[in-house]
């Protein structure tokens, strides 16, 4: 049995109880499973934009959610140097040796996180240098090859007007040239000056009890790593209904989002604010692949929401606070929260009715197989 059909079998069993149900209590709290292998929703009510991307998952494929953004290369803005060309629809740059490309920025933020990317291949050196009036500061230094190579440079302007410039050292072909605002590391090309679609997935409302659950996913994302210098990431919000009564007002978000790590983040109000830290300081190495494995349980009672972050099923951040339920939801949204996204790929996705346990968590990370086969 192929993996698709054997996956799409198991959901079906453990979504819609077409087939008798399964002997482990773990499957039968299981609330909601996608694969991520393609773009097909199990369940009514379940919207997967089509601006998301699939890529190489943990398993299989997995879903490519980037922020929305606008590509501010702009080719008519652009300073080529003598002997440098530009052709095509794409915009293809044939740098010369000693040659260059600027991009003049003359209003930008100071202090804000940008990202300049570009595809590259020849031979010899390029040099990234960032001008200002306060000077050149060189912010990236590449060696080119005949095979073309992925260029993604953070780029953090301390003036309010800078010019990007790309020099080769010998002959170079550019294309790609993207420059994203407000982010630090690079989406998937875009064109100049066009905006990118917004990336998230909705679920119907009715799966999301407030009172307990559980939300589990592998996340494989740039800000994951330990030196990154990536602060606000969001991966799961729930919007409320537009017109709530009482102190909550209007369109309060419930999310999960990372802060410096991994923070669990829930949301309903001045007065009933819930935050879970989890540095990734505390996870003794990175994955080889790269792929984190998080469980987000939460469990309120008695006033008292507990939360709880188990990351890679062996590291565990906990937190009980004083609490107060929101209004029934109308969204329940993955890969984005409060204006921040997910900023990577996301894979094996589920929602249980309870929270898990670390010794069920770990059995799901050490599996080494998707969700549905490993909880069999």
């Amino acid at each position: 049995m192929k993996r698709q059909s054997k996956k799409n079998f198991l959901v079906a069993t453990m979504l819609f109880g077409i087939l008798p149900l399964f002997a482990d209590a773990l499957q039968n709290e299981l609330k909601f499973y996608l694969s991520c292998d393609d773009m097909q929703t199990p369940v009514d009510g379940c919207k997967i934009l089509n601006s998301i991307r699939l890529r190489p998952g943990k398993y299989g494929q997995s879903f490519l959610i980037e922020r929305r953004t606008c590509n501010f290369a702009d080719p008519k803005e652009m300073v080529l140097g003598e002997g440098v060309t530009m052709k095509g629809k794409d915009n293809i740059l044939e740098l010369p040796a000693n040659g260059f490309v600027a991009l003049p920025f003359p209003q930008i933020r100071p202090s804000s996180e940008n990202c300049l990317s570009f595809i590259y291949a020849g031979s010899g050196k390029i040099t990234v240098t960032l001008d200002s009036d306060a000077g050149s500061v060189t912010v990236a230094e590449l060696n080119a090859t005949v095979n073309p190579q992925r260029a993604s440079i953070a780029v953090v302007p301390k003036s309010d007007s800078v010019t990007l410039k790309i020099r080769s050292e010998q002959a170079i072909t550019l294309s790609q040239l993207m420059f994203d605002k407000g982010i630090s590391f690079a989406n998937t090309y875009h064109a100049p000056g066009k905006m990118r679609n917004v990336d998230w997935i909705v679920l119907p409302p009715t799966l999301f009890d407030r009172t307990s659950g559980a939300f589990v996913c592998w996340v494989k994302a740039p800000w994951l790593k330990k030196d990154s210098k990536v602060s606000k990431i969001g991966l799961l919000s729930v919007r409320w209904a537009e017109k709530a009564k009482g102190k909550f007002g209007t369109n309060y978000l419930k999310w999960i989002s990372v802060w410096d790590g991994c923070f669990f983040d829930a949301n309903q109000g001045k007065d009933s604010t819930v935050t879970l830290g989890f540095g990734l300081k505390d996870i003794e190495q990175e994955p080889s692949d790269g792929w984190y494995h998080f469980v987000f349980n939460w469990k309120y009672a008695d006033g008292t929401m507990n939360t709880e972050i188990i990351v890679n099923g062996k590291y565990s951040s906990k937190k009980a606070s004083s609490y107060a339920i929101n209004p029934e939801p109308i969204d329940f949204i993955i890969g984005y929260a409060a204006s921040y996204y997910l900023n990577g790929q996301i894979d094996d996705i589920a929602l249980f009715k309870r929270p898990l346990s670390m010794d069920e968590a770990q059995k799901i990370f050490s599996a080494g197989k998707p969700l549905p086969e490993a909880i069999q």
